[in-house]
């Protein structure tokens, strides 16, 4: 049977781990453990005899939350008036170990009742996104899932609702119609005095 201690200070002390272990390894959960790069380990066998013999590692380890931080959502973050196209943005999410991570991208038009899926599995920390296809609507809000590689998983909503809006036209028709409207009375003048 085994054993299994673990020291921070370099043996001077120890905490036992495991012990009357009959398989050769061990699922350690760290979690428990302060920060540290100087763990080692002891591995103390018997046998049913009582002879006993150990081994301590020469390598130290170290003990490293694993965390993902948060993709806080910079834009939209409510209260905008979107028309046409807009730039999704929120920061970057670290990953304590390095890993990478990527995000994926959801909009809801009911406030939070339901999701739809932007783009997943993005790297970078923004998107051009086209409203065109969708409704008017005063209850939009932007979700940023990430993921590292680990199966860590962060997320962040826009602080408030925002609205979506299709461009307004008709002025625009009303102009374009005024214009060639004037075009058409200076054309008609002009010909009446002769000039075309």
């Amino acid at each position: 049977m085994y054993n299994v201690s673990v020291s921070a200070n370099g043996g001077s002390s120890w905490i036992e781990i495991a012990y009357s272990l009959i398989d050769t390894n061990l699922d350690w959960n760290s979690s428990e453990f302060s920060e540290s790069a100087e763990y080692i380990f002891k591995v103390v066998a018997q046998c049913t005899d009582g002879l006993t013999s150990e081994y301590i590692t020469n390598a130290e380890y170290e003990v490293k939350s694993h965390i993902l931080s948060i993709p806080t959502v910079l834009t939209p973050n409510g209260g905008e008036t979107i028309v046409g196209s807009y730039d999704i943005t929120w920061t970057e999410s670290v990953e304590s170990w390095g890993l990478q991570v990527v995000y994926d991208v959801y909009y809801s038009a009911d406030a939070g009742e339901t999701w739809t899926e932007i783009i997943n599995t993005l790297e970078y920390t923004s998107i051009d996104w086209d409203v065109r296809g969708l409704p008017d609507g005063d209850q939009y809000l932007i979700r940023i899932v990430a993921r590292g590689t680990s199966g860590l998983v962060t997320e962040d909503v826009s602080d408030s609702t925002f609205i979506i809006s299709r461009a307004n036209y008709t002025i625009i028709i009303a102009s374009v119609a005024g214009i060639a409207f004037v075009i058409a009375i200076v054309a008609y003048g002009l010909r009446k005095r002769g000039t075309i």
